[in-house]
């Protein structure tokens, strides 16, 4: 039934419309990059936008410096509340780590962790997964197979197949954009060394990265968040594709669960500890600010008189949409509902 399934879609004008998508962000990609620790560009308000004419070493060297002079400053904090000695203990072991090194080449880290997990591909990944997923129950209407696959003895497998599916897109496209992009970025900047370095050389916001990761671990850790991400999306669009007569309805679900989310962490009058769960876990807020978010220390909340990392909730919310999405289409292929 799987394999089916595959030969249908493969054979579907959503797979190419997807497929132009993913091209199109690639080719984006090309041109998209962060600024590198190597280059220093600005605005002035007499100059206008400026750039830096000095080596790119030496400006490099001038960055890590200014970063390490910024975690000395957090280490030195005297506040005492909670979260002040979080971030001084965060600041203490970065420069444990860093402490009297000095700057490496990182360009190929810094270009790929910004092209891995971006508002680009998040946007691309959301419009592809809808294209593709959207159809995959409601075209059985439409063609009137439904009637055929509802009545048949296969039809716990045939509808298994697509929660399967289902699964599988956002791992294949997700795969095909990581490949195409460190393709992409290792003509462009050479080979990836030095990634056993830390994170912080390629980050920004340094004063809330959560722990020490490596640029590998901090990488590799953001791209298994995304893809957490893509699943539930694709799983929720699964669950409306099933309960609903077209596809234009499951994506209008869809929209409106995204929206749902998003508006729940705006309400004031709800409890402020379910507005700071969804004020970090909406899809909304992950699709574009995704690497500011995912790593960082945003606080705590207290639930049930335990103290939870506010992203380490987030990134647990999102597992707990995923396996709900994907037990509410299991159940809705073994109920009545689905012979509307």
């Amino acid at each position: 039934m799987i394999k089916w399934e595959l030969k249908k879609l493969i054979k579907s004008k959503s797979t190419l419309m997807s497929l132009g998508v993913l091209c199109l962000v690639l080719i984006i990609s090309i041109f998209i990059k962060p600024t590198l620790e190597t280059e220093n560009n600005y605005f002035d308000d007499n100059k206008g936008f400026v750039v830096d004419s000095r080596a790119g070493l030496e400006i490099a060297k001038e960055k890590f410096q200014m970063k390490v002079e910024s975690l000395e400053e957090q280490a030195n904090l005297t506040d005492n509340d909670k979260d002040s000695k979080i971030l001084k203990s965060m600041a203490e072991e970065k420069i444990k780590s860093i402490e009297g090194m000095n700057y490496e080449e990182v360009g190929f880290w810094q270009v790929f962790t910004y092209r891995a997990t971006n508002p680009l591909i998040n946007i691309g990944m959301l419009v592809i997964i809808m294209i593709l997923i959207s159809n995959l129950y409601t075209d059985e209407i439409i063609s009137s197979v439904r009637d055929i696959i509802l009545s048949s003895k296969e039809k716990k497998r045939a509808l298994n197949s697509k929660i399967v599916i289902a699964l599988l897109i956002p791992i294949v496209i997700y795969s095909i954009y990581l490949v195409g992009v460190f393709t992409i970025t290792y003509i462009q900047k050479g080979s990836p060394v030095n990634g056993e370095l830390e994170a912080v050389r390629i980050i920004n916001h340094i004063s809330i990265l959560k722990g020490n990761p490596t640029i590998v671990e901090n990488v590799l850790r953001n791209i298994a968040v995304a893809l957490l991400m893509f699943e539930g999306w694709a799983m929720i669009l699964m669950l409306f594709s099933f309960i609903s007569t077209s596809s234009i309805g499951s994506i209008s679900g869809f929209g409106l669960f995204i929206a749902l989310t998003k508006a729940i962490s705006a309400v004031k009058i709800l409890p402020s500890t379910l507005v700071l769960m969804f004020s970090y876990s909406n899809y909304y807020d992950l699709m574009f600010m995704f690497n500011t978010l995912i790593g960082s220390y945003m606080g705590s909340i207290n639930i049930f008189g335990y103290n939870m990392d506010l992203m380490n909730l987030a990134i647990v919310m999102l597992g707990a949409i995923f396996a709900i999405a994907t037990a509410l289409s299991v159940w809705v292929t073994r109920t009545k509902y689905i012979n509307r």
